[in-house]
């Protein structure tokens, strides 16, 4: 499957496939093209969707890479949900990406909006709060009315791989819009900033609001009201931006990588400055498991078992939120060239 092949006119390329393509060294393509190794097109519209929208399919080709590195066996005799994993662990994905309102494409840069939202990350996370629950929904309805049917699908374990791509902004999200809209734990940052809070402790939220003031669910596993998902896997930091960082140093290429890795003995995260070919991020780096404690088939956490990634529990019986995450795990990355 060639990606960069064209198959729609110029003028319905959107933005961000136009600068991948124009900006891709060599070794971006390579690594791009390892991701692929295996990944099946079953409706035969995979490369059109890839150029005219990017992000949604980049995340699933990175779904299909991280379930490689796993060496988790996937069955694309299915057209449906996305990825039918059958061995040695028998369960089901279902990728899914939170878009803007009215579907208005997002444009590549720091815009005006970009650097607002990065401004307020209050504003940030809420508003991401308000695109994931919609797609959050979505999903659990196209579940409960079609996957659950399905001979393949039917008491398994059944996971949602949710990417925000609702702002400018999204690759500045890290895990806090998600803790909020699963467990109603929310860690708010620019209060901890202003000196108005002395630790980093995550609170319940009252309630989020959309745009016209009504307000939307938070905590969707903190009852048994969404048993069909076992888990959401989520990571911010796959972006093309990871291809970047990981691919071959280029001919008269200058790459400089700064990240934000998890600090468990301080408040302030490590400030990890690199300059390609050392780079030391990974393919899993960035990736968290959110685990759902009233999940009818859960997800056993073996699964997704290894040093890169964080994978996060509730436990309502005592009150208590845990993290299993490991120090140096990444949150954050930004790259100049």
């Amino acid at each position: 499957m060639n990606l960069f092949e064209r198959k729609v006119p110029e003028q319905q390329l959107c933005e961000i496939y136009r600068r991948v393509e124009a900006g891709a060294t060599s070794g971006d393509l390579e690594l791009l093209q390892q991701w692929c190794a295996g990944f099946e097109d079953r409706d035969g519209k995979f490369v059109h969707e890839f150029q005219t929208t990017f992000n949604s399919s980049f995340w699933e080709l990175y779904l299909h890479a991280v379930l490689k590195e796993f060496r988790l066996e996937v069955d694309y005799r299915h057209a449906r949900p996305d990825f039918v994993v059958t061995s040695p662990h028998d369960f089901c994905i279902e990728a899914v990406t939170a878009q803007p309102v009215g579907g208005k494409p997002l444009e590549p840069g720091q815009t005006d909006e970009t650097m607002a939202l990065l401004g307020d990350l209050n504003e940030l996370n809420q508003r991401a709060m308000v695109r994931l629950a919609n797609s959050f929904h979505s999903k659990v309805k196209k579940y409960r009315n079609s996957y659950s049917t399905l001979a393949h699908v039917r008491d398994k374990p059944f996971v949602l791989a949710v990417a925000a791509f609702d702002s400018p902004a999204f690759f500045a999200l890290s895990t806090r819009p998600m803790e909020a809209l699963l467990y109603n734990y929310y860690v708010d940052e620019e209060a901890f900033i202003a000196g108005e809070k002395d630790s980093l402790e995550g609170e319940h939220l009252a309630s989020v609001n959309k745009d016209n003031g009504a307000p939307i669910e938070l905590g969707m596993f903190q009852g048994p009201a969404f048993a069909e998902v076992s888990a959401v896997v989520w990571n911010p930091c796959a972006t093309w931006g990871k291809v970047r960082t990981m691919s071959p140093l280029a001919a008269n290429e200058r790459v400089v990588v700064q990240s934000v890795r998890y600090n468990p003995n301080s408040h302030l995260p490590h400030h990890v400055v690199e300059a390609k070919p050392d780079t030391s991020e990974t393919l899993l780096d960035g990736l968290t498991v959110f685990h759902n404690p009233f999940a009818k088939h859960p997800l056993d956490p073996a699964v997704f078992g290894h040093p890169d990634v964080a994978q996060m529990y509730a436990d309502y019986s005592i009150d208590e939120f845990v993290i299993d995450r490991r120090e140096g795990q990444l949150l954050f990355r930004s790259l100049q060239t």
